[in-house]
């Protein structure tokens, strides 16, 4: 829970012993960059081309925790729905980011789970967003998903200074674009949390992306096309871990549909499916290629 409190209520606080722990707040960054080539989907999922089965798929709800998604893209063919904004922001994805997010993992062109849900949860304007909002978002996701009881994927492309609090309920995350271990950055460097870097079309870690015994795995970041902002049609080229983390979610909301994974079996089932011994000098020579 994120509140403000006065200084006498916090020491208050700290000497209930029902209580877990107080946190200062933290401002956390957007983890992608704009850059002017293109590649695509055809790296992803090893060998062969992904099987998508839309009848199971619509049953998949996606949500692209960011800075909103531009609804009305016709690359989303109506799939996608607002669901809340944490911090104050306008309705409205206002600079592209996570609308980009939102096509790789679940677009009709450029996504991976082409017919899951999506929904989006704004907790970032421009490129800063509190760490109080990120978590009053998780817990609007988590109360939604009891609600509706339908499988469920969180993506997040934002990393933090570490913060103990977002470590405790997170998904698939970016592991940063800051070229340093993302062991120092949250919620990447949460257990819980299935971490991707960044790669190249070389099958290079991207010179940006965090890297570290943290990171789970490694995805396409480096000059991706997907939807954007400023009309039904309208595509653009970006890159960072932002772009590799919906890939992953991408498909772990297709693997989600097939049957019910824990966290720990999801990305167990990630790294079955990755390509092995693929990038050179990295601690995790793990690729979804």
């Amino acid at each position: 829970m994120a509140v403000l409190f006065t200084n006498k209520y916090i020491q208050e606080l700290q000497a209930n012993s029902d209580v877990e722990g107080i946190y200062e707040d933290v401002i956390g960054k957007a983890t992608a960059t704009q850059t002017n080539a293109t590649w695509g989907l055809a790296r992803l999922s090893s060998k062969n081309k992904l099987k998508y089965k839309k009848v199971i798929l619509r049953r998949i709800t996606h949500t692209i925790v960011y800075k909103g998604v531009y609804l009305d893209h016709e690359d989303f063919g109506g799939r996608a729905k607002w669901g809340a904004t944490f911090g104050g922001y306008p309705d409205i994805d206002d600079n592209g980011h996570g609308t980009h997010c939102a096509g790789i993992a679940a677009g009709n062109t450029y996504g991976v789970a082409k017919h899951a849900n999506i929904i989006a949860v704004k907790v970032m304007n421009e490129n800063k967003a509190r760490a109080s909002d990120a978590l009053s978002g998780l817990d609007y996701i988590q109360d939604s998903f009891k609600i509706c009881g339908h499988p469920s994927i969180v993506s997040i492309s934002i990393t933090w200074p570490k913060f103990t609090p977002l470590d405790d309920a997170v998904a698939q995350v970016s592991a940063g674009n800051d070229g340093k271990n993302a062991s120092d950055y949250s919620p990447g460097c949460a257990p819980s949390a299935i971490t991707v870097a960044a790669s190249n079309i070389e099958d290079q870690q991207t010179w940006y992306s965090n890297y570290g015994s943290s990171v789970d795995i490694f995805a396409p970041g480096d000059d991706i096309v997907s939807a954007f902002i400023g009309g039904i049609h309208a595509t653009a080229v970006q890159s960072g871990t932002s772009m590799a983390a919906p890939y992953v979610s991408g498909l772990a909301a297709t693997l989600r549909a097939l049957g019910h994974f824990t966290a720990d079996e999801m990305r167990n089932m990630l790294h079955y499916l990755a390509l092995k011994k693929v990038l050179s000098d990295v601690s995790t020579n793990l690729i979804l290629a």
